[in-house]
Formats: structure tokens, sequence, C-alpha cells
């Protein structure tokens, strides 16, 4: 979907297909397309999708979403 968040720029850009819209919306959970997809249990909105055989844990998801309200700052790894 050329959706990248493993950089800050792509993370943090408009989506494409829905104009007004982020994947993260820096402390903004309600306008972070990353926090409802994860919450989300709909299959084609769910993320990651049922088909990667991946989930997120209920920690994890809390602290994504705690993140994002943070200000979703992403620092470069050690």
């Amino acid at each position: 979907a050329g959706l990248r968040l493993d950089i800050a720029e792509g993370a943090y850009a408009e989506l494409k297909e829905n104009k007004g819209a982020f994947a993260i919306k820096k402390g903004d959970i309600q306008n972070s397309q990353l926090y409802h997809r994860i919450h989300n249990t709909t299959a084609d909105e769910k993320m990651p999708p049922p088909e990667s055989n991946l989930s997120l844990s209920e920690i994890e998801k809390k602290l994504l979403t705690k993140w994002i309200e943070q200000g979703a700052e992403y620092k470069p790894h050690c």
C-alpha cells in the first residue's frame, strides 16, 4: 500500500488514499489510523492483517496508544 511506518516521514504523511487522514497524528489517537487499525476487529481494517498470522498483545496496543498520545517521537535504534 506504500505506507511506511518504519520511518517518521512516512508515518506522519497524509494517506494517499484518504485525504486528511494520517497513519500517525502526533498526540491525537482519534485522527491516527494506526490507533484505529490496531484496535479494529474487522478483517479488512485490522492491523496486522489476519493473513499475516501476526497479532499484537493488549500490552503492545496500550504501548502504541500511549506513544501516539505522547507525541509519537521516532528515535534511532541503538
